[in-house]
């Protein structure tokens, strides 16, 4: 069977595992699961230690990483670190909806002393058992504020730039809000339209829901995409778009919110 994670994402990890000497070094994301864009796609590493790094000492290994990237891919690669002290690993291995535990289950686990390695050492009586509602509300509240946030941009005529980056934000949180409503494992993408399918998928009242303007338009203004050569036509181009963008988000709120039994 042939692996899946990016081999070269591999080598930055474990060059990583080498400097920093962490208990625990993971290799998670799209990098690791087989579904990363070759040009676009960050490279996540966790580092699970005793105690946090120091500011300076983060920064330092970011920079190293990146170097590393380079050397490796002979070009620029985004890298992020993500820092977890021991207690907090543990703690948050408990939900099974945790960035943590997805990587566990999903990314390359090397461990800093393999004879010693066991999983029990990374887990607690209650781990895989209880369900996180703080990230559910979160994204709740990230999607009312970025709907908040486009309404007055509409308002305000604002370019199509700023209208179509608050609107994506809005539905993105709000799609997310509602897979985590249902309890759904979802994958750290901006993709409307793949978040969408989702919902459909795992929420029979929503399975026939639609957008009114293709959700294609809407991903294009996330992240990067942002500021690349659009490919399909703006948002503000649409007739209504501000309507039909505003039901949208709403009504994908609100079933979120009815599924948690919420005003």
């Amino acid at each position: 069977m042939m692996n899946r994670y990016d081999a070269r994402a591999l080598q930055v990890a474990r060059r990583v595992r080498e400097r920093e000497r962490p208990e625990l070094t993971i290799l998670f994301g799209s990098r690791a699961r087989g579904d990363y864009d070759e040009l676009k796609s960050d490279i996540d590493v966790m580092l699970v230690q005793a105690e946090e790094p120091t500011a300076g000492g983060a920064a330092a290994a970011t920079r190293a990483a990146e170097r590393d990237t380079t050397d490796i891919y002979g070009r620029d690669v985004p890298v992020e670190l993500v820092w977890r002290t021991l207690k907090e690993f543990r703690h948050n291995r408990r939900y099974i909806n945790s960035i943590e535990t997805q990587a566990i289950k999903q990314g390359v686990v090397m461990p800093r002393d393999p004879s010693e390695h066991s999983p029990s050492n990374y887990e607690d009586e209650n781990t895989g058992y209880d369900y996180d509602w703080s990230i559910y509300s979160q994204r709740l509240r990230h999607a009312e504020m970025y709907l908040e946030h486009f309404l007055k941009e509409v308002e305000q005529n604002s370019p199509d730039l700023f209208l179509g980056r608050d609107a994506q934000a809005a539905l993105e949180h709000g799609l997310k809000a509602l897979l985590e409503a249902h309890g759904v494992p979802y994958r750290r993408v901006h993709n409307i339209g793949e978040l969408l399918g989702n919902v459909r998928r795992a929420d029979q009242e929503m399975g026939d829901f639609a957008l009114a303007i293709p959700p294609d338009v809407y991903s294009e203004y996330a992240g990067d995409l942002v500021y690349s050569r659009r490919r399909q036509p703006e948002l503000s181009s649409y007739p209504d778009y501000a309507e039909l963008t505003r039901a949208a988000v709403e009504h994908i709120i609100n079933r979120a919110r009815d599924l948690r039994g919420q005003e």
